[in-house]
């Protein structure tokens, strides 16, 4: 009991400090994925997905569970908030809810992939592929049906080249739509590349940026993640002897598009908080500034998001073991 009281009061003074709201979730258990709009919280939590208000908080509705059937989820999970509906990927479906969790439909494919993202009434997805012994990520673009219809219209070296190589520090490759334009991010430079809805490539977001480089320091977070990692640990010397490593750590960590402006992550931090670029669509530089980033490894932050110049971002408390949402205003 005292311990949650001292928890609870330096939440409170950090919320004072840093204009940050913290908001206790203790129903969630595993949560991957969260999204924001006007006036809803979205929440993955396989395989349920929860809806709050944004102005309360409150629970709205859940929905979803584990199965095969109609509205029924399977493993892996990635959300998409539209005007008017919401799209759920899943390992080999695309699933449409109402924005109050109401079940409309689903789309099966035999595609592998899990981030099926709406563009016009075509969606981008992403494949795995291997060629020459190298495993790369292809974005591709699949028609109303999950058809593919163009192959790799921008894609990667897969981090993981099953024993041969890992290089745990990396850009990942993700990719959004706004205003029927994709975008995506994959580059060791500071490069965002921009295609039409047919995949054709209409121009590149660079910035000027000074990359960081690789010291012991970075070795020592490398080894420690092998350590902590569930799968990876029991077999600790072995991926040890596979790593490589960087003489630099790329320009971008990871992106979002939200609000039709571009948050990109940066493997840059002071003082405890994490660099971050925001443009616009066209690739205008709006801000430079620092965020204060729960990572849940050395690979990924906790799940967050940005909306109404607000950063969302959930979090798995070790002392309270209670997840929480913490909204912190952009500076």
């Amino acid at each position: 009991m005292r311990k949650s009281i001292i928890v609870s009061l330096l939440l409170l003074i950090y919320g004072l400090t840093f204009g940050a709201e913290v908001v206790e979730l203790p129903f969630l258990n595993e949560a991957s994925d969260i999204k924001v709009d006007d006036t809803q919280i979205y929440i993955v939590d396989f395989p349920t997905i929860y809806i709050l208000s944004r102005k309360d908080f409150k629970v709205i509705k859940k929905f979803g569970r584990k199965g095969e059937g109609p509205g029924e989820f399977k493993i892996g999970l990635f959300l998409v908030v539209e005007p008017d509906r919401l799209v759920i990927s899943s390992i080999d479906r695309i699933y449409f809810f109402k924005k109050n969790g109401d079940y409309i439909n689903e789309i099966k494919t035999k595609e592998y992939g899990r981030a099926f993202v709406p563009i016009g009434n075509k969606y981008v997805g992403y494949s795995v592929k291997t060629k020459n012994n190298k495993s790369y990520r292809l974005v591709n673009i699949y028609d109303s049906n999950l058809k593919r219809i163009k192959e790799d219209i921008f894609s990667r070296e897969f981090f993981w080249q099953v024993d041969k190589s890992i290089n745990l520090f990396t850009t990942y490759l993700n990719y959004w739509v706004c205003d029927d334009k994709i975008y995506c991010c994959g580059e060791s430079d500071f490069i965002i590349n921009v295609f039409d809805s047919s995949g054709k490539k209409l121009s590149s977001i660079t910035q000027e940026y000074e990359r960081i480089k690789f010291t012991d320091k970075h070795k020592d977070i490398a080894h420690a993640y092998l350590k902590s990692n569930r799968k990876m640990r029991g077999r600790f010397n072995y991926w040890k002897s596979i790593l490589v490593f960087p003489d630099y750590l790329p320009a971008i960590h990871i992106f979002y598009l939200a609000d039709k402006k571009l948050y990109v992550k940066t493997y840059r931090k002071e003082n405890g908080k994490t660099e971050f670029y925001i443009f616009d669509p066209k690739g205008k530089l709006l801000k430079r500034t620092y965020l204060s980033i729960f990572e849940r490894n050395l690979r990924s932050p906790y799940p967050f998001w940005f909306c109404g110049g607000k950063h969302y971002q959930l979090n798995d408390n070790g002392d309270t073991e209670i997840w929480e949402l913490h909204i912190t205003d952009i500076e």
